[in-house]
């Protein structure tokens, strides 16, 4: 209990949730977590909420395709620290001595100590999905017909303090003799593992290091879209898209979230098009549509937005949903 109290677990004294329909089909909502002031710089929740609002530095490598993507400023050096000492001041002699021997062998195994690792992350964390508005992927239907999808990638990106983990990375490769391929943007060096064939969605991972961040994508030109956005400021977050979903919501923040309605609009329609294939328009196909077409029935025009703020007393997510507040209670 003396470990849980003292790293800020626990610390939440009540929670309040408003949503105030707007008249457009989205609600105003408003989820407040109560806190003492004093507990804000406790381990935990410095380690998840990091401290005062900021621009999130990652938001620019978004790229303009984007259709769902979350910041956190979370800081997994801190939280390897509460996990190392809640095992040094909860558990048993024993169980002390095997986390340690089972840390010591994993930082053998990989060739790097996992302290050092955890140590050279920031506080910052980005992943986001985006699909592309003019290539396509097919996947099977129903009697051996072709259902086209909008291609999908995936981004990540992670404010480090040095290269270390892009290093460890770059030697598992070589020590695996794994293919890669390096090309270069300006002086950015991309590293690509050259994976033959294609699959229905392309997966080629790409790494690089950029802006004090290691960038990770599920092919190169995620990766690329992403270094172009940083470098020109003119990705996802410089579109009306971003700016309509965002407006009004604090820049000074702790961590976002956004979702498209062409994301949804995306999955609806292969749902529709995969049950159209089945014979008769019936079965688990047919009946899987018909729920996620009642699911996401009122997802509109405008992408759901949400900020999260560190304030003193508490912590203020803050946002627009076309769900209101009956709906995200259920």
């Amino acid at each position: 209990k003396t470990f849980l109290m003292k790293n800020g677990f626990g610390a939440v004294k009540g929670i309040g949730l408003s949503s105030v329909p707007r008249g457009d089909g989205m609600s105003n909502v408003r989820l407040f977590l109560n806190r003492s002031p004093e507990s804000a710089s406790l381990p935990l929740w410095h380690a998840m909420l990091g401290g005062a609002p900021r621009k999130q530095a990652t938001l620019g490598f978004l790229p303009a395709d984007t259709v769902l993507f979350k910041i956190s400023d979370i800081a997994p050096g801190e939280i390897w620290q509460i996990v190392k000492s809640g095992v040094r001041d909860m558990g048993s002699r024993e169980q002390v001595v095997a986390f340690s021997n089972g840390v010591a062998g994993a930082s053998a195994e990989i060739g790097m100590s996992i302290d050092r690792i955890a140590a050279s992350l920031g506080d910052e964390l980005l992943v986001s999905a985006q699909l592309s508005r003019q290539a396509k992927i097919t996947m099977p239907g129903n009697g051996g017909q072709q259902v086209e999808f909008p291609e999908p990638s995936f981004l990540a990106a992670v404010k480090v303090k040095d290269d270390s983990l892009y290093q460890l990375i770059s030697s598992a490769l070589i020590k695996n003799e794994v293919p890669v391929i390096e090309s270069r943007i300006g002086t950015t060096v991309l590293k690509t593992i050259n994976k033959p064939g294609r699959n229905p969605i392309p997966m080629q991972p790409t790494i690089a290091m950029v802006g004090g961040c290691l960038v990770a994508g599920s092919n190169r030109k995620v990766v690329e879209d992403a270094i172009g956005a940083f470098n020109g400021r003119n990705g996802f977050a410089a579109g009306a898209e971003f700016k309509q979903a965002f407006k009004g919501l604090p820049e000074m923040n702790n961590g976002m979230a956004f979702e498209s309605p062409r994301l949804f609009q995306a999955l609806k329609d292969v749902m529709a098009a995969k049950a159209e294939s089945e014979p008769g328009g019936r079965g688990p196909e047919a009946a899987l549509q018909s729920l996620f077409m009642n699911m996401f029935a009122g997802k509109g025009t405008q992408g759901t937005a949400f900020t999260v703020v560190n304030q003193k007393d508490g912590v203020l997510i803050r946002g627009a949903s076309p769900a209101g507040g009956q709906q995200m209670i259920a």
